[in-house]
Order: structure tokens, then C-alpha cells, then sequence
């Protein structure tokens, strides 16, 4: 009897393998393949013009045909991503990381915490909010970041 379920959980567990298998084959890794750090957010401002973000410091752009590196000049995990114009982005991260791109390079910004950053996300560049852990939650005019209160 044993034998006779052993066999049967063979065949199941062969069969469920070589479907799941099946199915992933229309997956594949496009450029860079990969780029080897986990990426946690994505923005996009146009179906060719996309950016995404991960752990130490990773920014990629999507521009319509591959995948193109780019140098945050941080090497903090960076969390989130969001921009009002594809020459105006902020991403976020971990220590309290706040970057900027102004359409040709990453700037660092002040945001006056250490906290892990989690989101962010604007109504245009004069109102760009983040949250974090503790509860931090900042408010950006155009220039300089503020807790919101």
C-alpha cells in the first residue's frame, strides 16, 4: 500500500513540476540579465519610459527596448519611486534616503531622518509626500522636505 501512494505522489508531483515548467517557459530575463539586486518599485511615465528601483541603490530605465543602468549614487535599498515629469523623480529608501532626478543625474536630498522610508508619491514637484517607519510622514514644497504634520 505505502509503494502504491509513493508511486502516485511520483507521478503527481512529476506532472505538476513539468506544467509549472511549461507555464514559466513565456517567462525569460530581459537586459541587463539580471542586474542582480532585488527591485522593489516601479514608475512609469510613458509605455517606453519606465524606472525601476531596488536594494543598493539599483535604478534601471526601461526605454522602450531594454533595460539601462543607471548611478543613484547611494547604496541604500531604495524603496519606493515617483515623479511628476520623467525630468523631476524621487526615490526613497532606507536611513532616511531621499534622491532626485532632475532629467541628467541623481541628487541626494536632505530629509532631515534616518528612518526607513517606504513611499512616495506627489500630487505635482510643489506637493510630494513619503511615509515611513514610526509613523514619519514628509512633506516636500519644490526645495526642501518638512515632517507634515
Amino acid at each position: 500500500m505505502i509503494r502504491h501512494w509513493s508511486a502516485w505522489f511520483v507521478v503527481l508531483s512529476a506532472a505538476w513540476w513539468f506544467g509549472t515548467a511549461a507555464s514559466l517557459a513565456a517567462w525569460e530575463w530581459m537586459s541587463p540579465l539580471p542586474q542582480g539586486h532585488h527591485l522593489n518599485a516601479i514608475w512609469g511615465i510613458a509605455p517606453d519610459s519606465w524606472l525601476a528601483v531596488g536594494d543598493s541603490g539599483t535604478v534601471i530605465w526601461w526605454e522602450g527596448t531594454d533595460w539601462i543602468i543607471g548611478d543613484s549614487g547611494v547604496g541604500s535599498n531604495l524603496r519606493s519611486v515617483w515623479g511628476a515629469t520623467a525630468d523631476d523623480v524621487f526615490a526613497v529608501g532606507d536611513g532616511g534616503v531621499i534622491i532626485h532626478w532632475d532629467g541628467s543625474a541623481w541628487a541626494p536630498m536632505i530629509s532631515g531622518t534616518t528612518v526607513r522610508l517606504m513611499s512616495v508619491w506627489g500630487a505635482d514637484s510643489g506637493n510630494v509626500f513619503v511615509v515611513g517607519d514610526n509613523g514619519t510622514i514628509l512633506r516636500c514644497n519644490g526645495a526642501e522636505w518638512r515632517y507634515d504634520s
